[in-house]
């Protein structure tokens, strides 16, 4: 189940670092783009899961309706918007120090 989770993200993330690495003017970028997928698939993944456990146990309301999916979908995608600006701006400071 992992796998076939990550995959996606692998790949996106490798097509994404080979065509920085390929156009000469983004090479600059290759770090973000190759780390930026693999941080979203982490976070998104991550986030929503610790957002289920803690409405499960803090709140005693049912993730089985709407508002559940609602909930779980903002918590997968607002988490991983977080991680990717968050590894985007360690890739700044990795582009730095080279």
């Amino acid at each position: 189940m992992q796998i076939i989770y990550l995959a996606p993200f692998i790949l996106l993330s490798a097509i994404a670092g080979t065509i920085c690495l390929i156009v000469p003017k983004w090479r600059r970028h290759v770090f973000t783009a190759a780390s930026a997928p693999l941080a979203f698939g982490f976070f998104s993944i991550v986030g929503a899961l610790v957002v289920v456990l803690a409405v499960n146990q803090l709140v005693n309301i049912s993730l089985d309706r709407i508002w559940g999916y609602v909930i779980v979908l903002v918590a997968y995608a607002a988490s991983g918007v977080a991680g990717v600006l968050l590894v985007r701006a360690l890739a700044a400071r990795v582009r730095r120090w080279l």
